[in-house]
């Protein structure tokens, strides 16, 4: 472990060396991994949430979720974060100019995919840089959400929610495609738009 476990009457936290969490509060367990440069085949989080649905088939699983998320920053120019989100996202209009300050703003979008429903959101953030300046950054948060049926067997329930964590790989691969060239490719050359990003899921 990287740290000792947090632990209170309401919730419980482990942190391994591997950059794999598992925190535990009531109706939710929430696997996450820190990604850095890793590849696909070098992550461990959906192993981890297999092996414990294997040691807990009994538990009265309602569903899962994928939560990737995708930090892109914008080193050379900090306001197109937010006139990227207030622009080109949403438009003109006369409720941009209320207050004496730059609105601040953030995006739900909903849709229905053929095995799940994906809702992503769009805000402003911060990219925290070791021993140097933050960075502005726009953060997509992803849930990729799998409803598990409760009017079937227990053996078929464990079996969809495994079948649902099956596709973790594809929805990871979806949700970059759909932040990198739904959102991020401009119709004109953009440069602010240029440069990394970093996943992170969570389970």
């Amino acid at each position: 472990m990287s740290q000792q476990p947090i632990l209170n009457p309401g919730a419980a936290q482990l942190n391994y060396t591997n950059g794999v969490s598992i925190a535990a509060q009531p109706r939710t367990i929430t696997f996450s991994e820190a990604l850095s440069n890793k590849k696909l085949e070098d992550i461990l989080i959906s192993e981890v949430a297999l092996k414990y649905i294997e040691k807990l088939p009994l538990a009265d699983y309602l569903g899962m979720s994928l939560s990737p998320k995708m930090l892109v920053p914008f080193p050379q120019n900090p306001e197109a974060v937010r006139k990227y989100i207030t622009g080109r996202l949403l438009g003109s209009g006369s409720w941009k100019t209320i207050g004496k300050a730059p609105i601040q703003a953030g995006i739900n979008l909903m849709y229905l995919l053929d095995n799940c429903q994906l809702t992503i959101n769009i805000s402003e953030a911060r990219l925290q840089q070791a021993q140097k300046a933050s960075m502005a950054a726009i953060l997509f948060s992803g849930n990729f959400n799998y409803n598990i049926s409760q009017d079937i067997p227990e053996e078929a329930r464990i079996n969809q929610l495994k079948q649902a964590l099956s596709f973790w790989q594809s929805d990871m691969v979806n949700f970059r495609d759909i932040v990198i060239n739904k959102f991020l490719t401009a119709p004109e050359p953009v440069d602010t738009f240029q440069g990394g990003g970093s996943v992170f899921p969570t389970l």
